[in-house]
């Protein structure tokens, strides 16, 4: 969870869930949540089906990456 250190402006995640325990999840959106909260921005990378469509997952934008740009979905 370094990304939350130090109260970020903008979080990076790329793949954080990818390959770990789904009871890392929780944790994960609450501490997102919590920096969304402060005004934070978060940026988040993944190549997982089931994140892409969990509606848990919180996203005010979600962009699928092209051969040249990015579309929203």
């Amino acid at each position: 969870m370094r990304a939350f250190l130090g109260d970020p402006e903008l979080v990076l995640l790329e793949s954080p869930v990818q390959g770990r325990f789904s009871s890392l999840i929780p944790p994960l959106l609450d501490a997102l949540a919590s920096a969304r909260d402060r005004g934070a921005a978060a940026i988040w990378f993944t190549r997982s089906d089931l994140v892409w469509h969990d509606p848990s997952m919180p996203a005010t934008y979600r962009l699928r990456l092209g051969e040249h740009d990015l579309a929203p979905i």
